[in-house]
């Protein structure tokens, strides 16, 4: 039970990283504002 509650919690970290990431992705783009650095970054990492 330990691990299951340990995958979960880890699971919905990622989650809520790549969320937040998205988020700003989608808001520069509605704005037409591209940040090429950033863009370079969501590649690479």
């Amino acid at each position: 039970m330990e691990y299951a509650l340990l995958g979960f919690f880890t699971g919905l970290s990622l989650i809520l990283a790549l969320g937040a990431q998205n988020i700003f992705v989608i808001e520069q783009g509605l704005k037409k504002t591209i940040c090429i650095p950033h863009l370079f970054n969501l590649f690479v990492i």
